[in-house]
Parts: structure tokens; C-alpha cells; sequence
């Protein structure tokens, strides 16, 4: 056999595998492959085959490029970087390298430190994509294998059995993974033929992490036991996952049956519509709730908590908020709400800048947007004060014909109970002018028209990312 024999065959099977994993439009679109290259046996592999691709003009003049991703976990991490770096200049690879940034609240926000990590990389990913970019990961078959155990063991459903996808859509292009229907040992006698270096992460011996305890104590066991279980558990996967696009379109008719809607933080439902379902029904379309808005899934317990205090209940409202890990639930007039945990605004400075949007923290900001006078809006001053509710008992609003407490007004306009405590009240020199973006007060809308750099706005206070 050749040096380049397996080199042949592995670059033959990942390019038949990309273009019958992606439609013509999606491959056509694509101006460059990129291989998330970590530096491993697997990515290594990976990126000499797709180098070897684009020498025979197999890409079809589409630029190669590698994205190394430095997650700072290893007093190693700086030498595989550089490492990487040398290899994909050796092969005329562009090569790019992100380094993460994890603070403490990012991370208990993710639900922990590998979602924290996965989100990262997935951001560093397309920060390299253009718009139509195919990103290729290494996985194997021995991956998705150790992944089905590990989810099972969790106890997951039809979606965490389905496994690593094969193809995925990302927010600028297409994921492909080419290699996931071969074992890991085609991927090393491609390496050894090719004398090729990797690295190797010393973190990967430690058993107590789950997934090494299962590659080095659980899987040469079934293997031994049972020859060819990982190509059997991808069949199962594959199964899995044609009964959970099905189970999709339920939850999504179901979700959409329910009145699901954005809302000025997160969204919400037909509580009373969602009632009607039954039990297991209601479980599904929470589950699939959270998936649209790509947040982790409750555990049995949290799920059990949500049905006592809200979901079982006659009650239209309830004043308790179930937190879940990384969902906040509440009900308000006959709906249910959701939204990220720890995404209520968090801080309110005493002074605004009008000209600029104000940060207030989690996600929020509160913003002036200069438009003519003909149009809905107020005169502001350059320089403003915020106060919060507490500053204000009473309000007159523009279109009131007297004045009444901010409580009932707050109420009337419809706020969540959850964000009455976090709005903006706007003022100059101590008059109230607006609350948020909810009102004008009477006495405020023209008490700025006339000073030095005022101009004349319309308010909007959101939550970053909502659709509202």
C-alpha cells in the first residue's frame, strides 16, 4: 500500500460525505471549508485530508482555513496553539486562533463550564464564517458512541439519543462532521502512514471525567463483548433522530397551537391552552420551548416543581417564580412566561447621556432615538437623571386625563410584575418626562424643548436579543 493510499480513501469518503450531507444551493454557496483544529489525533487527520482535497482541486477553488481555539485550561494550551499554527502553515493552511474569555457568571449562565466552553467555541467558530462557510468538526464514530452512553446515563430522550448530528445549520453557514460514520482507528492508520504529529492532552487519561472513564474502562470492554457495537448504537442514533424531527413537528404545532409569542423578556404561552394537553404533552412542549430559546433542559425534579406551583394550578396567576437552572417560569394574566435566569436588568447609574444607549446590564439597554417632531415622542436634555419606581408615587401620563399611583399605572400598561422594579423612570432636574418606553408624563413631553443640545426622541428600554 502507498504512503498516500489512506490518505486517498479518507479524502474520497469525507468529500462524498460533505456533498451528500449538504444540498447543491448550500455547497454551491460555500466560499470556503474551515476545520475546527484543536490539534489532536482526530483534527490533524482531518485537516490533512481536506489540505489534500484542495491540492488536487478537489474543493473546487474554495479557500481552507483552520480555526484553533485556546481555552487557557492548560499550562499546555500556549505550545498546542503554537504547535497548530506550524502545522497549518506547513500545509498553506490560513490559520486563525481564538483565545476564551469565561468569567464565573458566563459560566453558571451556560449551565456550567463544558456548555460554557462549547458556547465559546461555537462564537469563535463563526466569527471566522462568512455568510454560506462550511465548518467541519472531526467526530467519529467511537465519539458518537461514548456521547449515546453518556446521554443515556443522564437519562435523555429521543433528542439526546439522536446523538452528534451529522450536519447542522449555524447562525453564517452549515456544520458538516464527514468523519462520523468511521471508527477512530481508520482516523490512526492514516496518521501512522503519514508519520503525522499531534497533540496530545494530558487531561484525557484522567478517568474521573466521564467521558475518558467510558473510552478507557467501559468501551474496550463492550467492544470485547460485543465486535462492532459503535456501528450498531449509530443506527440506533439514526433512529432516535428520525423520531425526534417527528416529535418536532408535534411540539411545534403544538408550541404554536398555545399562542407562543416574544415577549419584551423571553416569551410566553397560553397557559390554559397549554393546560389542555396532557401531562406528558405539557413536559414536551416546555422542553421544546427552551430548545427555541437555546437554553438547557430542566431536570425531572425542576419539571415536577413547575407543574405543582404553576402548570396544575387553576390559577391564571401566581406571584411564584420557578427558577430551573437557567429558566425563570412565572404565569401573568392566563399566560406562562419564560426567560433566562439572571437576565433582569441589573443596574440603574443616577445620570444618562442621552445622545448614547445605556447599558444596564444582562443584556438590557435603554436607548433615544432622534426622530421628526410630527411623530410620537418627547423633547430630552442632553444630560438626564434615572430614578426607579420608588421616586415617583404618582404619574400623569400624556394621554390620561388626570394623574394616578405609578403601581396601578405599571399594571394598566401591562409590565410582567418581574420587571416593575428594573424600569427606567426618566427625569430633568427632578420632573418626571417618561417611564421606559411604557409613557410620556404630561408635564415632561416639552419641559426640555429649547435647552442647549435637546432633541426629540422616541425611548426604547429591551432586553437585547428580543424579538419584541
Amino acid at each position: 500500500m502507498s504512503e498516500k493510499q489512506p490518505l486517498n480513501v479518507l479524502a474520497n469518503h469525507c468529500l462524498s460525505r460533505i456533498q451528500s450531507l449538504l444540498s447543491t444551493e448550500q455547497w454551491g454557496a460555500c466560499q470556503s471549508v474551515i476545520v475546527a483544529y484543536s490539534g489532536g489525533l482526530d483534527s490533524t487527520v482531518l485537516l490533512h485530508v481536506m489540505a489534500h482535497l484542495r491540492d488536487s482541486r478537489a474543493l473546487g477553488g474554495r479557500a481552507l482555513k483552520a480555526v484553533h481555539v485556546h481555552h487557557g485550561l492548560s499550562d499546555l494550551a500556549t505550545e498546542w496553539q503554537r504547535h497548530c499554527e506550524r502545522q497549518a502553515s506547513a500545509l498553506a493552511v490560513e490559520f486563525h486562533s481564538a483565545n476564551l474569555s469565561m468569567d464565573d457568571q458566563f459560566i453558571k449562565n451556560a449551565g456550567g463550564m463544558e456548555a460554557a466552553a462549547r458556547k465559546e467555541r461555537y462564537r469563535a467558530f463563526e466569527q471566522v464564517m462568512n455568510e454560506g462557510d462550511v465548518l467541519l468538526q472531526a467526530h467519529h464514530q467511537g465519539d458518537q458512541a461514548e456521547t449515546l452512553l453518556l446521554r443515556l446515563m443522564r437519562g435523555a430522550g429521543p433528542k439526546g439519543l439522536a446523538g452528534i448530528p451529522a450536519r447542522r445549520t449555524l447562525t453564517k453557514g452549515q456544520l458538516v462532521r464527514p468523519l462520523l460514520d468511521l471508527e477512530k482507528e481508520a482516523l490512526q492508520h492514516c496518521a501512522s502512514e503519514l508519520s503525522l504529529r499531534w497533540v496530545e492532552d494530558p487531561s484525557n487519561q484522567d478517568i474521573h471525567i466521564e467521558r475518558n472513564f467510558l473510552r478507557k474502562e467501559i468501551m474496550p470492554l463492550l467492544e470485547n463483548r460485543w465486535p462492532g457495537f459503535a456501528e450498531r448504537w449509530a443506527g440506533t442514533a439514526d433512529l432516535c433522530r428520525q423520531s425526534d424531527e417527528q416529535l418536532e413537528d408535534y411540539q411545534a404545532q403544538g408550541l404554536n397551537h398555545c399562542d407562543w409569542r416574544s415577549e419584551r423578556l423571553g416569551y410566553s404561552l397560553c397557559l390554559q391552552t397549554l393546560r389542555e394537553f396532557p401531562e406528558a404533552s405539557q413536559s414536551l412542549l416546555i422542553r421544546s420551548a427552551l430548545s427555541r430559546m437555546k437554553l438547557p433542559m430542566p431536570s425531572r425534579a425542576q419539571l415536577t416543581e413547575l407543574d405543582r406551583q404553576i402548570l396544575m394550578g387553576g390559577r391564571q396567576d401566581s406571584e411564584a417564580i420557578v427558577h430551573t437552572g437557567a429558566c425563570s417560569f412565572a404565569s401573568h394574566k392566563g399566560r406562562l412566561y419564560c426567560w433566562p435566569q439572571n437576565a433582569l436588568p441589573e443596574v440603574l447609574p443616577e445620570h444618562w447621556q442621552s445622545e448614547q444607549p445605556l447599558l444596564l446590564g444582562n443584556g438590557w439597554e435603554l436607548l433615544a432615538r432622534e426622530v421628526d417632531p410630527s411623530e410620537p415622542g418627547l423633547w430630552l436634555a442632553a444630560e438626564l437623571e434615572l430614578r426607579g419606581r420608588e421616586a415617583f408615587k404618582r404619574a400623569h401620563p400624556l394621554s390620561r386625563p388626570h394623574s394616578q399611583s405609578t403601581k396601578k399605572l405599571l399594571q394598566e400598561q401591562g409590565l410582567e410584575p418581574w420587571l416593575r422594579g428594573h424600569i427606567p423612570f426618566i427625569a430633568y432636574r427632578g420632573q418626571l418626562l417618561a417611564v421606559g418606553d411604557l409613557w410620556v408624563e404630561k408635564a415632561g413631553a416639552e419641559c426640555c424643548q429649547g435647552l442647549p443640545g435637546a432633541r426629540y426622541c422616541q425611548l426604547t428600554w429591551r432586553h437585547v436579543g428580543s424579538e419584541k
